[in-house]
């Protein structure tokens, strides 16, 4: 049950502010709705990231490279 309902409308006329509690069931419901879409993101922005680790491992063996031999 949302917390709105929970709480009705009167708590949004008498500008009744909402408790720790009443967030916390909001963000609950709001996680469990999106769960999915929220997995989707965070496997496709890990695999961006870790595409770009393979072009900063050869920047950093170039430097390397530059360091160590003097080219």
């Amino acid at each position: 049950m949302s917390v709105m309902k929970r709480r009705g409308n009167e708590a949004n006329v008498t500008g009744q502010p909402l408790t720790a509690d009443d967030l916390s069931e909001f963000y609950r419901a709001f996680l469990d709705e999106n769960r999915e879409k929220h997995l989707r993101y965070n496997i496709e922005w890990h695999k961006k990231n870790i595409s770009l680790l393979w072009p900063g491992i050869k920047a950093n063996f170039s430097r390397l490279k530059k360091q160590v031999f003097f080219i």
